[in-house]
């Protein structure tokens, strides 16, 4: 299962909303080429939803929640900037 902190969650809220985004879209974690990537989506029945503050910010695939396995996603801060970073448990 995915777990999120509650900064990532916090980060999450506030880009989305900043940007006017309908609190029922949110940003969908897929498996691009090169890694994890977030698009903006809506969830469907399949999907697993990731709430802040009673409005979607993390939708994730149930089978790819699956494949990745116990993971955690919190925020690193790099050279003043936020960065979301997976991190999978062994």
């Amino acid at each position: 299962m995915i777990e999120v902190s509650s900064l990532a969650k916090t980060v999450l809220h506030e880009t989305l909303r900043s940007c006017g985004v309908l609190p029922i879209n949110g940003l969908r974690l897929s498996q691009g080429e090169e890694g994890f990537i977030l698009a903006l989506d809506y969830p469907g029945p399949k999907d697993r939803v990731i709430e802040d503050r009673e409005e979607t910010v993390l939708i994730v695939d149930q089978e790819l929640e699956s494949e990745i396995g116990d993971a955690f996603i919190d925020v690193r801060e790099i050279d003043d900037r936020a960065e979301l970073v997976i991190t999978r448990r062994a």
